[in-house]
């Protein structure tokens, strides 16, 4: 059975479902961790779980295992405190590259990456105007 964060210690963790599309996300289990909100407004931790049967070890994955993602807070200057959203568009993007250069790819591949270069281009362009600014690393927006 799944990990369903529901004991007392995990109330502040919240469900996330835009993943599941099909069988195979119906068995991942994200939640966000309400308890981590950051300055900003969003969760700096999320929990995924992935369903596996009983006895059974899947990718790595074992029953009730749980990867934990820890979301990078605070000014860049006094370093790295976790990832950052590029660095996951760029796992995805490499991802994507590497099927299309596989035996199947296809058209859809392709209009995911344009999304995801769109995507880390547009935070890289935020975060150049911060700089330029000078509010990067500041609570300001």
């Amino acid at each position: 059975m799944m990990n369903d964060f529901t004991t007392p210690a995990n109330r502040g963790l919240r469900l996330i479902t835009q993943h599941r599309t099909d069988l195979c996300n119906e068995r991942i289990c994200i939640r966000a961790d309400d308890d981590t909100i950051t300055p900003g407004g969003a969760p700096s931790v999320y929990y995924l779980s992935v369903e596996v049967p009983e006895g059974r070890k899947i990718l790595g994955f074992q029953q009730d295992a749980t990867t934990k993602l820890t979301f990078h807070q605070g000014d860049p200057k006094n370093g790295t405190t976790g990832l950052t959203h590029e660095a996951l568009l760029a796992v995805l993007t490499d991802r994507l590259e590497a099927f299309q250069d596989g035996p199947f790819p296809s058209e859809w591949n392709d209009i995911a990456l344009f999304h995801l270069r769109r995507a880390r281009a547009a935070l890289n362009e935020r975060a150049q105007g911060r700089r330029e600014r000078g509010v990067e690393g500041k609570l300001e927006p």
